[in-house]
């Protein structure tokens, strides 16, 4: 056996500049056929949420992310639709319109 064969050689790393076009250009938004909680319901009730969060983003509604989020959860399943999980609400608020 011959100890000094050559080993395959790592390719070069890439420059870490291009590391966030890189990350940017991996990343798929959404998944087809895959709707977030919030695209299953229906029309009035995701007008009804986004007014609720349009107030929350403009501090007229002053309640900490997490009690709103639960409200929220809460709400949805009481009005016969799946229960959405806590941290899908807080994602979901997060969001600017």
């Amino acid at each position: 056996m011959a100890r000094n064969a050559q080993q395959p050689q790592a390719p070069p790393p890439k420059p870490l500049a291009t590391l966030a076009s890189d990350i940017a250009a991996r990343i798929v938004e959404k998944r087809p056929g895959f709707p977030t909680w919030f695209e299953r319901l229906p029309s009035d009730l995701q007008a009804a949420l986004a007014g609720v969060r349009d107030q929350w983003h403009g501090g007229s509604l002053r309640v900490q992310q997490r009690a709103l989020a639960l409200a929220i959860a809460a709400e949805v399943a009481d009005r016969g639709y799946p229960e959405p999980g806590v941290q899908a609400v807080i994602a979901w608020l997060r969001k600017k319109r």
